[in-house]
């Protein structure tokens, strides 16, 4: 299988410090710390980091972000990025936002978090972001992702071609799991406000091991709750779900099964991605949290 990661523009760091500049900031130290599927992370000043999309697909979520995302953040339990400049960059003019630094490193790749008390923090933040009042702008699931039908059949690709490479073999459980996933009826009418891709690289963790962040916000939209708690199983061993629930309460048979659904989804494409690009802790990551989505 073909993975398309390779972006349709990349920016230069050249390129990012005119943008930076020709917003007024002194762009005196401007590095790129990371990339991911549809944008590009530029460290600016050691007090900035600017979002530049990679991908067309991604400028619409961009453009949620620097207006919903101010809004939200008071709102919330943890902090989240909060857009304070905005510019345009290449031809055509892509927008791109920037705001300040959220200090942490990604839960997906460090060893000294203190997991029970990330799900309990994480928890809480996901029940009061579902609790904000919906907003009539938000689109409803444009990615379709509380569709189990549609994700247990885009994660059987995926695990056969992670077990193509050598990295994955059969899990019976996994496999059962996708199976009752085929059988689900189209998600209900049910929606909450939903930060859309909530998994264990867009939560930050600070030195003491404690949850500090939640970022990455391109996939805003309205949403089946199952699409947010996909967390559970796809970041949270199973000893440690309980924390996450007693802090956002409890949920019907029919979310668990999304979520968990989702949360295969999640972590096989994290695993392909990671394999392809060479990130060997993330792959071993994602390999984990795999093999116990479908373990309670």
């Amino acid at each position: 299988m073909t993975h398309p990661w390779r972006p349709e523009r990349e920016i230069t760091v050249a390129e990012a410090t005119a943008a930076v500049r020709g917003l007024g900031l002194a762009g005196d130290d401007v590095r790129q710390v990371a990339a991911g599927w549809d944008n590009s992370i530029v460290a600016v000043d050691h007090t900035w980091l600017f979002r530049f999309p990679r991908r067309s697909i991604a400028l619409p979520g961009v453009e949620r972000e620097a207006l919903h995302l101010p809004r939200l953040a008071p709102l919330l339990p943890l902090p989240i990025p909060i857009p304070r400049h905005h510019g345009t960059y290449g031809e055509p003019p892509w927008p791109f936002w920037g705001a300040e630094v959220l200090p942490g490193t990604e839960l997906a790749v460090t060893a000294h978090a203190d997991v029970e008390s990330v799900a309990g923090a994480l928890g809480r933040f996901v029940r009061a972001l579902h609790d904000v009042p919906l907003d009539p702008t938000l689109p409803v699931d444009p990615m379709g992702r509380a569709d189990a039908v549609d994700r247990a059949a885009r994660t059987r690709v995926m695990l056969a071609d992670l077990r193509s490479a050598g990295v994955w073999r059969d899990d019976t459980a996994l496999d059962a799991l996708l199976e009752r996933a085929d059988d689900a009826p189209p998600a209900p009418d049910q929606v909450v406000t939903s930060h859309g891709d909530l998994y264990a690289r867009h939560v930050l963790v600070d030195d003491a091991g404690q949850a500090c962040g939640v970022i990455d916000w391109g996939d805003l939209c309205v949403a089946h709750p199952g699409v947010d708690l996909a967390f559970v199983f796809s970041a949270l061993a199973p000893e440690h779900r309980a924390a996450f629930w007693a802090e956002y309460g409890s949920v019907d048979d029919d979310t668990v099964l999304r979520a968990r659904t989702m949360a295969a989804f999640s972590a096989a494409a994290v695993a392909s991605y990671a394999r392809d690009t060479r990130l060997d802790a993330l792959l071993t990551s994602a390999l984990e949290r795999l093999a116990t989505v479908a373990v309670d």
